[in-house]
């Protein structure tokens, strides 16, 4: 009974995220160009308000941990770091070969909006360079690998090829706006994140990989 309960707060708070993501393009584009200020605080509530808010609520209402959907922290070691190395390098390899694939077969991209256009410039510009990679990295691992998994493996038991395909669709879909290439690079890293994950059961390197990616990729 109380896996059900737990099992249902999963699934609104994965609904919730998967919904704001789903529309974000919507606004994301008209913001960017109308006021930085306004489309930061907004991102800020969307990356970091929002999903702390339902990590709490997940903790403290259900009894759902963060280690319980890959975050570790006795896992956080030298072992964890050095798996990080091959990590990053097989999703840096999965998504910048995919995407300049993609773009060599299909030319421009039909996208009409990259987080390029929102930055300010100057020192503001690689603080929030650097927020939106520490955010990306640790709530796209919670929300589109760690917890799916968890309900998945609750409600499924197992049948991992399946999970990894279809969380890997809804996580290439809700890059829509950013066109083809994204969304083509987007699918295959998820693929091999949630590989790593499921062979590791640690979330962190492949969080610390997404990480770094994004760095390179914002």
């Amino acid at each position: 009974m109380e896996n059900n309960h737990s099992n249902k707060a999963i699934i609104i708070s994965l609904t919730i995220i998967l919904l704001i993501w789903s529309v974000n393009g919507m606004y994301m584009s008209f913001l960017s160009g109308y006021s930085k200020t306004l489309f930061w605080s907004l991102d800020l509530v969307q990356w970091v308000v929002i999903p702390v808010a339902i990590i709490v609520y997940l903790s403290s209402k259900h009894q759902l941990t963060v280690d319980q959907y890959g975050l570790d922290f006795q896992q956080l070691t030298i072992k964890t770091l050095i798996w990080t190395v091959p990590a990053t390098l097989t999703l840096y390899q999965a998504f910048f070969w995919v995407t300049d694939f993609s773009r060599e077969l299909l030319g421009q991209s039909s996208g009409f909006f990259t987080f390029h256009d929102a930055y300010p410039e100057g020192i503001i510009g690689t603080i929030i360079w650097l927020y939106s990679a520490l955010t990306a990295g640790i709530v796209e691992s919670i929300f589109f690998i760690g917890l799916p998994w968890l309900l998945w493996s609750r409600l499924v038991k197992d049948n991992r090829l399946t999970f990894i395909a279809v969380i890997s669709v809804i996580f290439a879909a809700v890059h829509w706006e950013q066109g083809l290439h994204i969304i083509a690079g987007a699918f295959v890293f998820s693929l091999v994140a949630c590989a790593w994950y499921l062979g590791l059961k640690n979330l962190w390197p492949v969080l610390l990989a997404h990480i770094f990616i994004d760095l390179i990729a914002l």
